[in-house]
């Protein structure tokens, strides 16, 4: 229902829908995507191979490690041996470019990290929908709230008559 339902004399446009009218329509997207299934499959796994495919990153991440300990190690020598040691400008401008290469290189492994562990989590949601939606029967007659915790991303309702079902896998089916 909608949080200014009851201000001024223009009433809301929000539809109101029943739970039953929501679990009736969810059970007629779900069928539609079941009668579909495939087909649906097919094209899952082919964009499942497509969007997480991390070797890249991991080669990417394997590379900058790499960089990381070359780059340190030539920290390490550039240092002078005492802090009384007064370093001079060029050298102290070599140092600066070692330490800004460092924090680079460390910046970019964090978010590389950062998008691998993403990925991995889609990947193993996307996993879960895909076996749960293979294990159900063609037609499907009664609510799961199991099933909707699963399946279903989110709803919907544009209108009392447009209610539309984002699945996890982002697809979107109106219902009816």
């Amino acid at each position: 229902q909608c949080n200014h339902k009851w201000e001024g004399d223009k009433k809301c446009g929000t539809p109101h829908l029943t739970e039953e009218t929501i679990k009736r329509e969810y059970l007629a997207a779900l069928n539609k995507l079941l009668g579909n299934r495939k087909e649906f499959f097919a094209n899952l796994r082919e964009i499942k191979a497509e969007l997480f495919d991390g070797l890249k990153l991991e080669a990417e991440r394997a590379d900058l490690q790499s960089e990381l300990a070359v780059v340190a190690e030539l920290i390490q020598k550039n240092l002078p041996a005492s802090a009384s040691i007064v370093q001079d400008a060029e050298r102290q401008k070599q140092l600066d470019a070692l330490i800004g290469r460092f924090d680079a290189a460390k910046a970019r492994i964090a978010e590389i990290t950062e998008t691998i562990t993403s990925r991995n989590t889609r990947r193993d949601r996307l996993d879960t929908f895909i076996r749960e939606l293979a294990n159900q029967p063609d037609l499907i007659s009664e609510w799961d709230d199991r099933l909707w915790v699963t399946l279903v991303d989110h709803a919907t309702a544009y209108t009392h008559t447009d209610l539309r079902f984002t699945f996890k896998d982002g697809t979107e089916i109106p219902a009816g």
